[in-house]
């Protein structure tokens, strides 16, 4: 296999890829996915071909580690396809984008990058952007095309949903948009029937969608859903001005009825703040489709977060407000309850289902001014939700392999550790998404601080950090952005520690991190498990049930460092005080 060594600071080298390998590469439908497709357009389409990540995510209203993520995907799958060459820099590590295209660096940090000619020419013969048109003869089909392309999405849409709706479970992320009956020509996504949700139709070649609020009688249910839906709509009434709806009705989002107020919504209507999209007959250009795809992952979700997050807030005002016209807990009950914690530490409160006890276990937490972490259990929660466990990661390639990731009760530790100690960043969010907008238009070479071995850094499709090593060219490893957060606030990190550490310092020299002031030393944490008794105790708890007993609390109990757990768990287990209230619901 041929080697092409490019030098630092060049970003151009010979072709490696001829006219006819691209027409081939490109007729190949099994190879090309429509992400490719969209990507290698929108480039096309450009004035000489060439453009900046960032100016085209701007265009076309995403992000450019997306952009940037397909052609890294594209290249590094089309080299070993064609498995003949391999583009790497003086270090050793791959170079993939130069498969592609050419680059040079511009002003304010950035990356000019141009297709290359062989590519152009096979664009154009190929008439690529016309025909890679996409074929939608009705909602069905269009429907998978787009639960394909937003799977990552979907994901991450159904863990946000689970945490807004209070979930216990979240829905399956196999789809977005659910699709039942043959007779309908719209969809919405799974589980969004009594709430703000996600919907699209087609509909005499006209393609809408957004985000639609449904006051009709529930058939399947026997009920109207207009109260159920009430409180989402005047979220969004409220919203009406907000910059999240504002950009969106700058880009032609409307309601499709003129609303001011919440009662100007009528009961049995559906109302959509959506767009439209007129198809070419029954075919839809990559452009439009994916300025749907966009905007679904986009401006659309943050916009269904903002009204899912008043809405929950307008519900909590309400509550409160009933609240007040019910018998109030006693204060001397508090007190006797806060001296019984205080003393052991540990709180049972048992009765029977509807009586209180959680509220009881949150009043108490609140009138402390604790911090507290609600966890209900139920029969399937276990070890790895509660503690920690193995999880399934996806790496740049497709590969699938497994991380140790923490439980509920370990996240609590640590963030309580980290309040104790004054180590929280206040600024973390802004700096990250800083970091992985610059280095999204090129990876950043690096070196681990020790033996000074040469690594590269990209950014992934999840937003995480990737480090390629460049004396193993086929090994990639996955920093998280939990990891380097935590990292960044404790300098501790249990895995990747060399590579870990060169990333953090990189973003120490080169961003303006600031640390919060907790100030109160003395402020108490709590966690509050629901339903104990629900689960088996010994299948949560596991080696840590001796963390119970008052007795351990505050200091690590040596005959048990043996076991893999309690080594990572020490520092949590000897420096977190933590006090436990725990619900058992009893039989009437």
């Amino acid at each position: 296999m041929q080697q092409i060594i490019v030098k630092d600071g060049d970003y151009n080298c010979p072709p490696q890829v001829t006219k006819q390998d691209w027409i081939d590469i490109l007729s190949d439908d099994s190879f090309m996915s429509n992400n490719y497709k969209f990507a290698l357009s929108i480039f096309y389409l450009e004035p000489e071909h060439k453009a900046t990540c960032k100016y085209l995510a701007e265009k076309y209203h995403t992000h450019p580690t997306s952009i940037s993520g397909f052609i890294t995907q594209f290249s590094a799958r089309l080299q070993g396809k064609l498995d003949r060459f391999e583009i790497i820099r003086e270090d050793g590590s791959p170079n993939w984008w130069l498969v592609t295209m050419t680059g040079k660096k511009i002003a304010g940090g950035l990356f000019e990058w141009r297709l290359r000619d062989e590519l152009i020419e096979a664009i154009f013969e190929l008439n690529y952007v016309q025909k890679s048109m996409l074929q939608i003869h009705d909602i069905e089909a269009l429907i998978k095309y787009v639960n394909n392309d937003i799977y990552d999405f979907a994901t991450r849409f159904v863990k946000t949903r689970q945490h807004l709706a209070d979930l216990k479970r979240p829905n399956s992320a196999k789809q977005f948009f659910t699709y039942e009956s043959k007779d309908r020509d719209w969809a919405v996504n799974v589980g969004g029937s009594d709430e703000v949700q996600y919907r699209i139709y087609l509909r005499d070649g006209v393609v809408g969608y957004g985000l639609g609020f449904n006051t009709r009688y529930v058939e399947s249910e026997r009920r109207p859903n207009f109260e159920y839906i009430k409180p989402y709509m005047e979220a969004f009434i409220s919203l009406r001005e907000s910059d999240e709806i504002t950009k969106l009705e700058d880009r032609g989002f409307s309601l499709d009825n003129d609303i001011t107020d919440i009662n100007d919504f009528e009961k049995g209507k559906y109302y959509l703040y959506g767009r439209q999209i007129k198809m070419n007959g029954k075919y839809l250009s990559l452009i439009d489709y994916y300025s749907i795809i966009n905007d679904l992952k986009g401006g659309l979700f943050e916009v269904y977060k903002k009204v899912y997050e008043l809405t929950n807030k307008l519900r909590v005002n309400s509550d409160e407000v009933a609240q007040d016209v019910q018998q109030p807990i006693t204060s001397p009950l508090l007190q006797d309850i806060s001296k019984l914690l205080l003393a052991n530490k540990n709180l049972i409160l048992t009765g029977a289902p509807g009586t209180g006890k959680t509220y009881l276990a949150k009043t108490l937490a609140e009138e402390w001014g604790a911090k507290y972490e609600l966890i209900q259990f139920h029969p399937s929660y276990d070890y790895t939700d509660f503690v920690e466990g193995l999880r399934p990661i996806q790496n740049v390639n497709g590969e699938v392999g497994f991380e140790l990731r923490d439980g509920s009760f370990k996240k609590f530790c640590k963030e309580a550790l980290k309040y104790q100690n004054n180590q929280q960043l206040s600024n973390f969010e802004e700096v990250y998404q800083r970091f992985i907008d610059d280095i999204s238009e090129s990876s950043t070479d690096l070196t681990t601080p020790s033996r000074e071995s040469p690594f590269s850094i990209i950014v992934n499709s999840r937003e995480n950090i990737t480090a390629v090593l460049s004396s193993e060219t086929q090994r990639q490893i996955t920093l998280t952005k939990p990891l380097i957060q935590n990292y960044l606030e404790t300098g501790k990190s249990l895995r990747w520690k060399p590579y870990l550490t060169s990333v953090c310092d990189y973003i120490e020299e080169s961003y303006d991190l600031r640390m919060s002031d907790t100030g109160d030393k003395s402020k108490k944490f709590i966690i509050i498990l629901d339903e104990i008794n629900r689960a088996e105790i010994s299948k949560v708890l596991g080696e840590l049930f001796f963390s119970i007993d008052p007795g351990y609390r505050g200091r690590v109990v040596e005959s048990l460092l043996s076991m893999p757990i309690c080594k990572r768990m020490k520092m949590y287990l000897k420096k977190v005080f933590i006090y436990q209230i725990t619900s058992i619901s009893s039989a009437l």
